[in-house]
């Protein structure tokens, strides 16, 4: 899903991409219809969503950075932000939540420094914060019964 919004002499160009994976492999048409959306435009963030209780990375994962990183640059890293999802799950049993979080975000910053070609001395320069976010059933609503995502916290 593409689309663009415009408020106050401000665009905010959103692309959802759910179909980016398609039968074990990377959709190569999506990810040009993307480039092409974004032709004269400027990347100005992305949001990299993961779910926080998606227990193991695989190469889909990977694939998904790489295709990322060979369109956008390395640099597409640099405006990053990673929304990790279902933020109040409970975690398996006798594992503390902190510990969770910190195990589960540092696998994924693993895969996309690895599959972004990021070696150890540049990670200080691809920060990749952390938004941790629940957006279930448990969200509140607004008066339009849209979900109302409550963001938790920010690494």
């Amino acid at each position: 899903m593409m689309c663009s919004r415009t408020r106050a002499g401000f665009t905010l160009n959103i692309i959802d991409t759910p179909g980016l994976i398609e039968g074990g492999y990377i959709n190569e048409q999506a990810v040009d219809i993307i480039k092409r959306f974004l032709l004269g435009k400027t990347i100005d963030v992305l949001l990299y969503v993961d779910r926080l209780d998606a227990y193991r990375m695989d190469t889909l994962d990977e694939q998904v950075i790489r295709a990322i990183t060979n369109s956008f640059g390395k640099d597409i890293w640099r405006r990053s932000l990673v929304v990790l999802t279902h933020a109040q799950l409970s975690p398996p049993d006798g594992i503390d939540y902190n510990d969770f979080f910190t195990r589960r975000s540092e696998a994924l910053l693993r895969y996309i420094h690895s599959g972004a070609g990021i070696n150890k001395r540049e990670y200080g320069d691809f920060p990749l914060p952390i938004a941790l976010v629940e957006n279930s059933g448990r969200c509140k609503t607004n008066e339009h019964g849209e979900k109302v995502c409550l963001f938790l916290c920010l690494t």
